[in-house]
């Protein structure tokens, strides 16, 4: 694939992730207006960290980003028929875009303004710890959610 991005003078860079939450950290803090795009290549779990690190950006500057199926799971780009690589890639240089909406998910409150609160308070979760606004607000592409919701049904029988 890189060969082929090449061949169509799209330049691009690699960052590896290094852990968990490695992916969401890095494109939260990372200069975007350096880039036109983010390629992912993973599965939903990798997805899931980078559409949180746009979403929680202090800027809030967002990028279009191109999803690559190369995880152990890939729901997110099977819902959107994207079952192999090949397939990313024609949609990237045919400049293909696809607008998703993102859900926002708040964890046990009932704002974010309630959420920020308890993080400037200082306050504890019940496990002792300061409480970490990643920890409770979580963004996620509504089709991911669909697709997960009918695997979900399709295994319960």
């Amino acid at each position: 694939m890189t060969e082929q991005l090449s061949a169509n003078d799209i330049t691009f860079e690699f960052f590896d992730t290094t852990g968990p939450l490695s992916a969401m950290h890095h494109v939260a803090e990372f200069d975007i207006d350096s880039y036109s795009a983010i390629f992912i290549a993973g599965g939903d779990g990798t997805i899931h960290e980078v559409i949180n690190g746009l979403m929680t950006r202090k800027d809030h500057k967002r990028l279009p980003v191109a999803l690559i199926p190369k995880g152990s799971g890939n729901d997110t780009c099977y819902g959107l028929s994207i079952s192999k690589a090949e397939h990313s890639l024609q949609y990237i240089l045919k400049k293909d875009v696809l607008k998703i909406d993102v859900l926002k998910i708040l964890i046990d409150f009932d704002t974010e303004e309630e959420l920020d609160q308890a993080v400037a308070e200082g306050r504890l979760n019940d496990e002792g710890k300061p409480i970490i606004k990643s920890d409770y607000l979580r963004y996620s592409i509504i089709n991911s959610t669909y697709a997960l919701l009918a695997s979900v049904c399709k295994n319960a029988q």
